[in-house]
């Protein structure tokens, strides 16, 4: 890694373009992330709270690093969006009911 720039500058840049740090992660490949590992959680595996999602993304060596947390909070946001959520990307939810298995606030 030689160069005019700052070493943090051109190691950032080498991590970008090998995607060993992202710094744009689309909603269907978090969906696919999800489902791999797998890292949903529930029984049936189902859903997976944001904080634990976040913890999950920096401390596990398998998954992709992200350059900060607004990395994986925009891919939530635009996983959203699609109207083919159930198959691609995913829902959000504000909370869980274990004992009535019920979903609140769902968007």
């Amino acid at each position: 890694m030689t160069g005019q720039e700052p070493l943090a500058v051109r190691a950032s840049k080498k991590l970008r373009n090998d995607e060993s740090l992202l710094t744009k992660f689309a909603a269907t490949r978090l969906r696919h992330e999800l489902d791999k590992v797998p890292l949903w959680r529930g029984q049936p595996a189902q859903h997976v709270e944001i904080k634990l999602l976040t913890e999950d993304f920096a401390r596990y060596l398998y998954l992709p690093r992200l350059r900060d947390t607004g990395v994986l909070i925009e891919a939530i946001r635009d996983g959203l969006t699609f109207t083919t959520w159930e198959k691609e990307t995913f829902a959000f939810a504000e909370s869980y009911d274990d004992k009535a298995k019920r979903y609140a606030g769902m968007t």
